[in-house]
């Protein structure tokens, strides 16, 4: 959880505008860090844009998502 939290807050901008976009690289490292399996990534995504109004004003509700997804 450390990990994920600590990639989460410090690139929480650019991973909310990787949301948005569909993907790049602070959402890539943040799911890797995650452990998100890699074809469960495009799905992932999908959720994650439905939501991110959620996570556009809690970072801790992002990090949750991750490592939910992560397993």
């Amino acid at each position: 959880r450390g990990q994920v939290e600590i990639i989460v807050k410090s690139n929480y901008d650019a991973i909310r505008r990787d949301i948005i976009a569909g993907g790049g690289p602070a959402l890539i490292a943040a799911m890797d860090a995650a452990g998100v399996p890699y074809q469960d990534r495009p799905t992932r995504m999908i959720q994650l844009q439905a939501n991110s109004g959620l996570y556009a004003a809690n970072p801790s509700a992002l990090v949750t998502a991750l490592l939910v997804y992560g397993g």
